[in-house]
C-alpha cells in the first residue's frame, strides 16, 4: 500500500509526542497553537504532522482526524489475532463490546474465564482490536507462571504512559516506586523516602496510585486495560483488580482480564478473584464453553483436515486449541503435550503410573482393572483418581459409576507420548490382569 505522495506506507508505531499532536489536531488547533500548547517549535509540529500523514497513509489533516486511532494495538494482542481467527464467538464478542459501551460512562472490570485453550486470549484480542479501531487506547499487561514483581501487569501496561504519572500525589509515587524498584525515576517534589510503618496502609496507597494513574489517563480518552493470565497473579495484583472495581469512578476505563476457571490454577487464584468480584455492580464475568460443531468445522477445515466435526467436539469438548492441534497434527501434537504437561506436573510418579495404565486401558477406565494392572490396592488407586479429577484429567463418564478421561484427546495424547517399551509392558500387564496373558 502506498502512502500520500506515492511512497511506501510507514508501518512503524506513532510516538508518544506524535499522539499528543494528533489529539490537538483533532481538537482543531493550528500548528502554531499546538506549538504553544506543547512548548515545541512550529517546524517540529509540522514534522510530526507529516510523519503521521505518512504512517496513516492519508493526504490531509481531515483524513488524519477521521481515521485516527489512539496509539497502536499492543503487539501481544496483534500477534494473537495473526495466529488464528476468532471463530464461533459472535455472542461472546457482543457481550464484551456491551461491557465496553458501559465502561465509557464509568469504570468497570470484566473477567473472561475458561480452561486453557478455550480461546480467552483470542476473544479479548478481537474485542481490543474493535476498541482500538473505534479510537480507544488499549494497554496490555500479563502475569507469568513464575517469579514476578509486585503489580507487574499494571507496571508493564503503564510504564511508558508518562502523562498518567504526573497526576499522582508525591507520597503515593514514592510508594509505587518502592513497590517496583528500579522501574521508575524519582520525582523532584516527592520528598525523602520514609520507612514502612503500616504495610496494609502502604498497599492501599499503592492501589490508589494505580487507580489515579489509570483514571487520569482515561480522562484524556477511553482506555481498555487488558490483563492476561490472572490465574498466575500475585495476591497484590488480584487485590488491585478488585480495588479498581470497588473504586469505580466516572473515568471511561475498562479492565478486561483473562483467567482459567478450572484446573490447573495457581492456588485457586481465579476462583478467588471471580468470587470477590461477584457482588460488585462494577464487575462482570463471562465463562467460555466449548465451540459447537459448526465452529468446529471451520477450525478443522482451516487446518486442512477431514476430521468429522461432531467427533472432534466429542473428543475435545469443543476446545478450539485442542481441535486445531488434533486436526493439524493429531495426538502427537507438541502443543497438546505441553498443555497436558501443565496438569500432569501437579502429580507425583505414583499418580502418573495410574494415568499411564488408564491410557492403555482406554478412554473409559475401570479403577479395579488399573489396580490389578499396577499391583496396587484399589483404595490407593481410587485416591489417585480423586487427585486426577482435581487437575481435570479424569471425570465421571456416561455410565453409572464409571470413570473416564475428561476429553478423549487427553487419553490419546497421553497414550501417544508413552515410550514404546513402557507401552508394551503396560499392555502385557493389562492382559495379565484380564486373565489373557501369562501369570
Amino acid at each position: 500500500m502506498d502512502g500520500p505522495g506515492g511512497g511506501a506506507l510507514d508501518r512503524s508505531p506513532a510516538t508518544r509526542r506524535e499522539l499528543d499532536v494528533l489529539e490537538l489536531v483533532a481538537d482543531g488547533l493550528t500548528n502554531a497553537a499546538i506549538s504553544t500548547r506543547l512548548g515545541i517549535s512550529v517546524r517540529t509540529v509540522e514534522s510530526h504532522v507529516s510523519s503521521l500523514l505518512h504512517k496513516r497513509g492519508v493526504g490531509s489533516r481531515r483524513e488524519l482526524v477521521d481515521g485516527r486511532v489512539v496509539g497502536d494495538l499492543p503487539h501481544q494482542l496483534d500477534s494473537a489475532l495473526r495466529r488464528a481467527p476468532c471463530v464461533g464467538r459472535t455472542g461472546e464478542l457482543e457481550q464484551l463490546m456491551t461491557w465496553w459501551d458501559a465502561a465509557r460512562s464509568g469504570t468497570m472490570v470484566g473477567v473472561v474465564a475458561g480452561p486453557a485453550g478455550i480461546g480467552k486470549s483470542l476473544l479479548v484480542a478481537t474485542a481490543a482490536a474493535q476498541v482500538h479501531a473505534s479510537g480507544g487506547r488499549v494497554l496490555f499487561g500479563a502475569c507469568t507462571d513464575g517469579p514476578h514483581l509486585p503489580y507487574e501487569p499494571f507496571i508493564a501496561a503503564l510504564e511508558h504512559e508518562d502523562v498518567a504519572w504526573s497526576e499522582v500525589p508525591a507520597a503515593r509515587w514514592q510508594l509505587l516506586r518502592r513497590s517496583t524498584p528500579g522501574l521508575f525515576p524519582p520525582i523532584a517534589d516527592a520528598g525523602p523516602e520514609r520507612e514502612v510503618v503500616d504495610p496494609a496502609r502502604e498497599q492501599a496507597l499503592v492501589m490508589a496510585a494505580l487507580h489515579t494513574c489509570l483514571a487520569t489517563l482515561a480522562a484524556a480518552g477511553p482506555v481498555l486495560l487488558v490483563l492476561e493470565d490472572l490465574h498466575w497473579a500475585s495476591v497484590g495484583t488480584l487485590d488491585a483488580v478488585v480495588h479498581l472495581a470497588r473504586a469505580g469512578g466516572a473515568a471511561p476505563l475498562m479492565v478486561l482480564a483473562t483467567t482459567r476457571d478450572g484446573p490447573p490454577s495457581a492456588a485457586g487464584a481465579s476462583e478467588a478473584l471471580t468470587t470477590r468480584l461477584a457482588s460488585l455492580a462494577t464487575a462482570e464475568t463471562l465463562t467460555l464453553g466449548g465451540l459447537d460443531r459448526h465452529a468446529a468445522a471451520v477450525i478443522i477445515s482451516s487446518a486442512g483436515s477431514d476430521m468429522d466435526p461432531e467427533q472432534g467436539v466429542r473428543d475435545t469438548g469443543g476446545n478450539p486449541l485442542f481441535l486445531r492441534e488434533l486436526a493439524r497434527v493429531g495426538p502427537t501434537s507438541q502443543s497438546l503435550r505441553s498443555l497436558l504437561a501443565d496438569r500432569f506436573a501437579q502429580l507425583d510418579a505414583a499418580d502418573l503410573d495410574v494415568v499411564d495404565a488408564a491410557a492403555v486401558i482406554g478412554a473409559r477406565v475401570d479403577p479395579a482393572l488399573v489396580a490389578a494392572t499396577l499391583g496396587r490396592e484399589l483404595a490407593d488407586v481410587l485416591d489417585a483418581f480423586e487427585r486426577l479429577e482435581a487437575v481435570g484429567v479424569i471425570g465421571v463418564g456416561p455410565g453409572h459409576g464409571q470413570l473416564a478421561f475428561t476429553h478423549d484427546v487427553f487419553h490419546s495424547v497421553r497414550y501417544a507420548a508413552l515410550p514404546a517399551g513402557r507401552r508394551m509392558r503396560l499392555h502385557a500387564a493389562v492382559a495379565r490382569a484380564l486373565g489373557h496373558g501369562e501369570r
